[in-house]
């Protein structure tokens, strides 16, 4: 596949997505050597567990398009075993966190897409 889609059951798409699979399925940008785009997905801006005046900025995982592919796979495992998750501290242990859903992919996705990968995503 050129692209994979994830909507959430109730998430409502009321326009094309077209503009979305052109940033991920255009394979000009890693020819000519620029930085390729693996995944396209909007912010969410979700209270903290430790300070609910506070606003933590995670991944949001009701409309998310993702480029298939091994080395992002691989680069997502290897991240995935060399920086666990510690309470109080979340994935990495470097201070991010504490908010609904930083256990869950959606945690691990917001440390991964901001902290390791950050240039391979809008």
């Amino acid at each position: 596949y050129d692209a994979v889609v994830l909507v959430d059951y109730d998430t409502l798409v009321l326009g094309s997505a077209d503009e979305v699979y052109d940033l991920i399925t255009d394979k000009s940008s890693t020819e000519n050597g620029g930085n390729s785009i693996d995944a396209v997905f909007s912010w969410e801006h979700v209270p903290s567990l430790i300070n609910p005046n506070a606003k933590a900025s995670v991944v949001n995982l009701s409309f998310l398009v993702i480029r298939p592919s091994k080395a992002t796979f691989r680069n997502l495992i290897s991240t995935y075993q060399s920086s666990p998750f510690a309470a109080g501290k979340g994935w990495g242990m470097i201070g991010r966190g504490s908010f609904p859903g930083w256990m869950t992919s959606q945690g691990f996705l917001t440390f991964y897409y901001d902290e390791v990968a950050n240039g391979s995503k809008v």
